[in-house]
């Protein structure tokens, strides 16, 4: 045990970490001592999962998610403009995921209108840009028309974030390509104040107490922990 302990402390003061421990340093150890050990290793890598484990979680929660509150008031916006300028339209809101998260037909909109305004919206969902700059892109890149699902005329639009984070869009059919984009925008332009906040990330904060061991000689010449 000696010769042991002498390869752990060759320092002279009789400290050194606990992960130069040789093997054989165990022998003659007592058994709560051991027993003590073990569980300290236990903690620590419990304590290191947890950190790893909290810092995804802090990554998610930081994540801007479109909430169907901000959907419903595009939605809304959206309509009372068409309302106001006399256009009958539908209008499809997706989130970053290209799933629907609000649909509004108006009385006396086109049928074909539906499914025109969600494929717009899918548009500008799965690429961050307009369905009108997506058209343009597609006259300097003849093949990007060909892309299942892409339309390429006005009426589409991506929603961002302040700081640019792309979580959602969208749609609206039932006008002019024209008419379409600014009953569009008009949503847009509703919750502008909406997403120019950032999102809400509790503090996460995990403090692990890692137990330093160390050795000493004593007349009891086995690792002591604190």
């Amino acid at each position: 045990m000696k010769r042991a302990v002498d390869q752990l402390a060759p320092s002279g003061d009789g400290r050194l970490r606990c992960e130069t421990l040789l093997p054989n340093a165990r022998e003659g150890m007592p058994k709560d001592a051991e027993a003590q050990m073990n569980r300290i290793s236990i903690l620590i890598a419990l304590a290191v999962v947890s950190a790893v484990e909290a810092s995804s979680v802090l990554a998610q929660e930081k994540k801007t998610f479109l909430t169907l509150d901000t959907a419903q008031r595009m939605a809304a916006a959206c309509e009372a403009k068409a309302k106001a300028e006399g256009w009958k339209m539908n209008i499809a809101i997706l989130d970053d995921g290209a799933n629907l998260k609000s649909f509004q037909r108006m009385d006396g909109s086109y049928r074909g209108s539906i499914q025109v305004s969600q494929l717009k919206a899918n548009s500008s969902a799965m690429l961050p840009f307009s369905t009108k700059q997506l058209g343009e892109i597609t006259q300097r890149v003849p093949g990007f028309a060909f892309v299942p699902g892409l339309l390429t005329f006005e009426g589409g639009l991506p929603i961002k974030t302040a700081g640019g984070e792309h979580i959602g869009s969208i749609g609206v059919s039932g006008g002019t390509g024209e008419q379409d984009g600014l009953c569009a925008q008009a949503g847009l332009d509703a919750v502008k104040d909406i997403l120019k906040r950032k999102p809400n990330a509790r503090a996460a904060s995990s403090r692990a107490g890692m137990h330093r061991c160390r050795t000493s000689r004593t007349k009891k010449p086995w690792l002591r922990f604190r």
